[in-house]
C-alpha cells in the first residue's frame, strides 16, 4: 500500500515521544505549508474561533450537495453536530467538511479516542485505521487517518488548548481524498491542515 507523507511525519513524530512522560500539551506537528497550493482567501468562523485556508482551487458546496453530507454524516453520534462549511476539489471530486462537535457527546468523542478502529471501521471498509495526537498552533489535534484502494481520509478532531479550564468548543475537519488522485492533493492537504490557526488570540 502506498504510504503516505504526512502519516509518516506524523507517526515518527508520534512514535518519538510515546515513551515520555505526557505533558499538558501534546507535541507540535512541524507542517510544511506552501502557499501556492492554498487559495488566498481563508475559510474563518468566529464561533469556533477559527482561520483555516483551502486547498487551491478548491470551491464551496453548493446548497444540495451541503444537503447531502448534512443527511450522511449527520447522524447518530453526530445527530447534534453542525455543518460549518464544506468544499471540494472539482477536478477529482476530494472534498472537505467542517463541523462544530460543541452538542456532540463528549462521552463518545472519549471513547472514539479509546476505541477507534471499532467505531470508525465497524463495516470493515477501510483497510487500514491509524491515530496520531499532536497539537498545531495551540489547538490539540486527534487525526484519524482512514485508507482503503478508493479513498485516503483525514479527520481530525481539534480543541483549543488555550481554553482547557473554559467552556470549549470542539470541532471537526475532514479531508476525503480520491485515492487515484493523492498525489496531486497530498501536498495541498498538509499545507492546508499546517494554516489552521486563531482568528483572535
Amino acid at each position: 500500500m502506498k504510504v503516505v507523507p504526512i502519516c509518516l511525519l506524523l507517526f515518527v513524530i508520534f512514535s518519538c515521544n510515546n515513551n515520555k512522560k505526557q505533558t499538558v500539551l501534546p507535541v507540535e506537528a512541524d507542517f510544511f505549508v506552501d502557499e501556492s497550493h492554498l487559495n488566498s482567501k481563508a475559510f474563518v468562523d468566529s464561533a469556533l474561533n477559527l482561520s483555516l485556508r483551502i486547498p487551491k482551487n478548491w470551491i464551496s458546496l453548493n446548497s444540495d450537495l451541503l444537503e447531502i453530507v448534512n443527511a450522511v454524516v449527520l447522524v447518530d453520534k453526530y445527530k447534534n453536530a453542525e455543518l460549518k462549511g464544506g468544499f471540494y476539489n472539482p477536478q477529482d471530486t476530494s472534498f472537505m467538511i467542517i463541523i462544530d462537535l460543541t452538542r456532540v457527546d463528549k462521552v463518545y468523542l472519549s471513547d472514539l479516542h479509546l476505541n477507534y478502529k471499532t467505531y470508525l471501521n465497524m463495516n470493515n471498509a477501510y483497510d487500514d485505521v491509524q491515530f496520531q495526537e499532536f497539537s498545531c498552533n495551540s489547538f490539540g489535534v486527534e487525526q484519524y487517518v482512514l485508507q482503503n484502494e478508493h479513498i485516503l481520509s483525514f479527520k481530525l478532531i481539534c480543541s483549543n488548548l488555550r481554553l482547557r479550564n473554559k467552556k470549549m468548543r470542539s470541532f471537526e475537519i475532514m479531508y476525503l481524498i480520491n485515492r487515484s488522485k493523492v498525489d496531486d492533493n497530498i501536498k495541498a492537504i498538509e499545507s492546508s491542515i499546517g494554516s489552521l490557526n486563531y482568528l483572535t488570540i
